[in-house]
């Protein structure tokens, strides 16, 4: 009856270790796509700037062809 006992409460403990080293895992890739996320933002940023300026610059010729 004791073994028993303390089978099912090493389970539990092996079952809560699972647990928590899954979170730190989870909470590891978190972080990380939170990083990649950041880093995508500003990139997308920088190509928006860039792409402004060169719509600038094409309407600029547009005008000077025109008149």
């Amino acid at each position: 009856m004791d073994r028993e006992k303390l089978d099912k409460a090493f389970s539990e403990l092996d079952y809560e270790d699972d647990l928590e080293i899954k979170v730190l895992i989870s909470q590891t890739e978190v972080e990380h796509l939170k990083s990649e996320n950041n880093e995508l933002r500003k990139l997308l940023s920088e190509y928006d700037l860039r792409l402004r300026h060169y719509v600038e610059l094409i309407a600029k010729i547009h005008m000077t062809t025109i008149i």
